[in-house]
């Protein structure tokens, strides 16, 4: 190192600076693996079941994410009943529960119904559809994240499988 060297971060000269050393960290293509391995919540009750390796974590917020990616991935899966429940007397924890997921790169809410059931209230509730529909509306629409329909179970897992392994694949891309 020359005498008139300075450091890149702070400015000061090399004697005097007191930036830490910078050693290098692992890569995004390095955190994530060459395969996809989907981090489960640990409060989730009835898992999906994937044809991809799990690992069952606490994740910061979300159902489902990705190892080296829980950061920047977060899907929020539901049942009907699930959702009839939180757009009633849950609502206010669930819309803090899906502000949360702003901040994620990627986001879903994955519900295991489809439109249909929700639109005529095919559930026990008394909910008025049209409260459920509005929460969707507001999830999608004011805080940005996307709402899809599975059907069931087995459409859920196949539908965030295929999201995951997407967001793998665009993390295996960067360097």
């Amino acid at each position: 190192m020359s005498d008139d060297a300075t450091c890149d971060r702070c400015g000061l000269h090399w004697t005097e600076c007191t930036c830490p050393p910078m050693v290098p960290g692992p890569t995004v293509r390095e955190m994530v693996g060459k395969e996809p391995v989907v981090l489960i919540d640990q409060r989730e009750q009835a898992p999906l079941r994937f044809s991809l390796s799990t690992e069952r974590v606490l994740l910061p917020c979300g159902d489902y994410s990705l190892r080296g990616l829980s950061a920047e991935v977060a899907i929020e899966r539901k049942s009907l009943p699930d959702l009839v429940m939180c757009c009633g007397k849950d609502r206010a924890r669930f819309i803090e529960q899906i502000e949360r997921m702003r901040s994620f790169r990627f986001r879903a809410l994955v519900l295991e119904t489809t439109m249909s059931h929700v639109s005529i209230g095919a559930y026990r509730s008394q909910m008025n559809p049209m409260s459920v529909l509005g929460t969707l509306i507001k999830v999608a629409q004011d805080i940005g994240v996307p709402v899809w329909f599975a059907e069931d179970p087995q459409g859920a897992a196949q539908l965030v499988e295929r999201m995951l392994v997407r967001e793998h694949r665009r993390a295996r891309k960067k360097p």
